[in-house]
């Protein structure tokens, strides 16, 4: 087997954290979006039009930014899996093994954060009893 170059591992390491990037913006915005929607619906204080509006705007922005750079990355990586050499590297899922343990603790942290908003909120009515 050919030992991959240097230069395929710093467009290796590239390609990962551009995509990696655009993922962490495209889950920003995705949270700023969902934060915004939560308060409209009565669950925590709700924010003022002109921190909402700007709440949006930046969402709107992140978004706009991830998903084109993120989806050139993409395609460019899963473009270069058509090698036998690169699909061997064992880079990649060290990387996958990362972005699950980050995924986990996304979701940790979103659901205390969301647990910490509903018990909060004296109006919101999680149980539908109302």
């Amino acid at each position: 087997m050919i030992a991959p170059s240097r230069g395929a591992a710093y467009r290796r390491f590239y390609l990962y954290s551009a995509l990696s990037m655009a993922v962490i913006a495209l889950s920003i915005g995705a949270a700023l979006l969902l934060r915004e929607g939560l308060h409209l619906a009565g669950f925590g204080f709700r924010s003022g039009t002109q921190d909402a509006s700007r709440a949006l705007a930046l969402a709107a922005a992140l978004i706009a930014f991830a998903v084109p750079v993120g989806g050139v990355h993409l395609w460019l990586i899963v473009r270069s899996l058509a090698d036998p050499v690169e699909r061997a590297i064992g880079i990649r899922h060290q990387f996958l093994n990362l972005w699950v343990l980050s995924a986990l603790l996304a979701e940790l942290f979103t659901g205390l954060a969301l647990m910490n908003t509903a018990a909060r909120s004296a109006t919101a009515d999680v149980t539908g009893q109302a």
